[in-house]
């Protein structure tokens, strides 16, 4: 009874093994057989995850502008300046 446990074990080892290299072959073809499809439409993919990477990173800190303090808001966008009267010349 044990040896036949092992056998299962061995098959199920060796379908997966199959199932595996059946995925990576096809998926070569696929590539290879497609690539002058890929390469053509490059610019587009990029230009949807340039959006998709601005929609994700401004949701973090809400959006534009969606920052809880004004007063950091500023300084931040002057570096770490403030606008005096003193420092500015008509």
């Amino acid at each position: 009874m044990h040896n036949r446990n092992l056998t299962s074990s061995t098959t199920s080892r060796a379908r997966t093994a199959v199932f595996i290299g059946f995925v990576v072959i096809a998926a070569f073809f696929l590539i290879i057989e497609h690539w002058a499809h890929i390469w053509a439409n490059t610019s587009y993919f990029l230009f949807a995850l340039f959006i998709l990477l601005h929609f994700f990173m401004h949701g973090s800190h809400g959006g534009h502008g969606g920052h809880d303090n004004k007063n950091e808001d500023k300084e931040e966008h002057n570096h770490g300046t403030k606008n005096d009267d003193k420092n500015t010349s008509l």
